[in-house]
């Protein structure tokens, strides 16, 4: 299977995040609308030949739509232990600033709360991580309150944490603003019998809205691409993710087709870290075995009512418990995807899938945090 960028430059605002599981489904209804494959044949298939695998997707910023700084999800790395805080705190006093001991300490706890909300780490950061080069320590020892001097320097930008080299090639001379915001936005609900907007039918719903140089990008591997991209320009015109019919979460998509190359620990991996919403198969890895660290998401999605069916189906599919983004495993076998497509429910004849599959990335991570 390739590996490949597919980015998404934002036409409004978002009403859902866009995880793996959301993009798979999207692309097998384009694809059963499109007829471009058999999908009652495909899919019961696909945990012993999958034909496409996604990331969920993730931020990235740009200049001029030409330079760009990708986003990863953050590795679920250990936070600081006691002896790190009193280590850092030691550095932070013998620095000249007239600092006690006890000060510093809170000093050095602002920054490894910071280092544990941050969602996402640039691809250098991300990088250094799996490689076993970077730590929280180290994560807080190099962080900064605004703007770095030096290129290993480690800046905050919204939820997320970016170097000054990576920061300078998108913005040289100041700090930049978080790539996205939430709102509430007022909505009518047009009262069926009236025919218009009556009292009591105002509401508000929650929206994200991204910069205007963000977007968001996410990683495909796949065998061939020749029914993805008329794929991909069927959800250009439908949207992707929830409140599609109102305008939300409709993107411009660029598939890159160039092969992209993901970071690699080689010889010293220890440990896979997953890109996507990932529900694990027996034998992907050894129960008991370390590192291991991970988040727990309970998911029930909605089944699609964009289409009309002979009955009506119920809201929800079955609940499925799957691992977050950034969560890593200890590494048994090397695949080119872990994970599986389980079965949520049942719309007439139709069987409704639910897409575990996991894209790895080959890590060291059992260096301590």
């Amino acid at each position: 299977m390739h590996t490949h960028a597919v980015y998404l430059k934002p036409k409004g605002s978002l009403a859902s995040e866009i995880c793996s599981n959301t993009l798979f489904g999207a692309v097998c209804w384009a694809i059963q609308v499109l007829g471009l494959e058999d999908l009652s044949k495909m899919l019961p298939a696909f945990n012993e030949h999958p034909r496409f695998v996604f990331s969920s997707a993730f931020p990235y910023l740009c200049r001029d739509d030409k330079e760009k700084v990708r986003f990863f999800p953050k590795p679920l790395i250990p936070d600081l232990s006691s002896e790190q805080v009193n280590r850092l705190a030691e550095e932070e006093a013998a620095k000249g600033k007239r600092l006690s001991l006890k000060p510093a300490k809170l000093k050095v706890l602002e920054k490894a709360k910071r280092v544990k909300k941050a969602d996402f780490v640039s691809e250098a950061l991300f990088r250094e991580m799996v490689l076993g080069q970077t730590n929280t320590e180290e994560l807080c020892r190099r962080l900064v309150k605004t703007t770095g001097l030096r290129d290993r320097d480690v800046e905050q930008v919204g939820r997320a944490l970016i170097t000054t080299a990576e920061r300078r090639r998108i913005e040289p001379q100041r700090r930049l603003d978080p790539f996205a915001s939430e709102a509430d936005v007022q909505r009518n609900q047009i009262d069926r019998v009236a025919g218009a907007t009556v009292e009591g039918l105002l509401f508000h719903e929650r929206q994200t809205f991204l910069r205007r140089n963000a977007g968001l990008w996410f990683i495909l591997r796949a065998e061939e691409l020749d029914f993805l991209r008329p794929a991909f320009r069927y959800l250009e015109d439908t949207g992707i993710g929830g409140r599609r019919t109102t305008g939300k979460g409709h993107f411009g998509i660029t598939l890159d087709e160039g092969t992209l190359e993901l970071p690699d620990a080689g010889a010293e991996a220890d440990s896979f870290v997953v890109l996507s919403r990932y529900l694990p198969r027996e034998g992907d890895w050894e129960l008991g075995a370390e590192p291991l660290s991970y988040n727990l998401i309970n998911w029930r999605g909605k089944h699609e009512s964009k289409f009309p069916t002979p009955e009506r189906p119920p809201i929800y599919k079955e609940l499925v418990r799957v691992f977050a983004e950034g969560s890593f495993f200890p590494l048994k076998d090397r695949l080119e995807v872990y994970g599986q497509v389980v079965p949520v429910g049942r719309v007439g004849e139709r069987t409704v899938w639910h897409n575990g599959m996991a894209i790895p990335v080959f890590a060291k991570m059992g260096g301590g945090g």
